[in-house]
């Protein structure tokens, strides 16, 4: 479902154009061909999930690392200062 919605986006030419630049744009249009509107190939609607989902499970790694230091029991004194 998502890669799917995000191959439906449209993209108006003139915005890639602007983003790219004239010569990007030029060879954008030599791959891709001349339209008013572009959207995502499969492949790098692909790319960006697979970006996301390596991001989050990043975060999520993170979160349980602070998760479980503060499940850790607090130190006596004596620990605290030997550390």
């Amino acid at each position: 479902e998502a890669k799917q919605a995000l191959i439906e986006i449209k993209t108006p030419a003139a915005m890639l154009k602007r983003a790219l630049g004239d010569d990007g744009f030029a060879q954008f249009q030599e791959e891709r061909g001349v339209a008013e509107e572009y959207s995502l190939t499969p492949v790098q609607a692909d790319a960006i999930l697979n970006d996301l989902r390596d991001r989050a499970t990043a975060l999520l790694d993170r979160l349980a690392e602070h998760v479980a230091a503060d499940d850790e029991p607090p130190r006596d004194e004596g620990e605290r200062h030997a550390a």
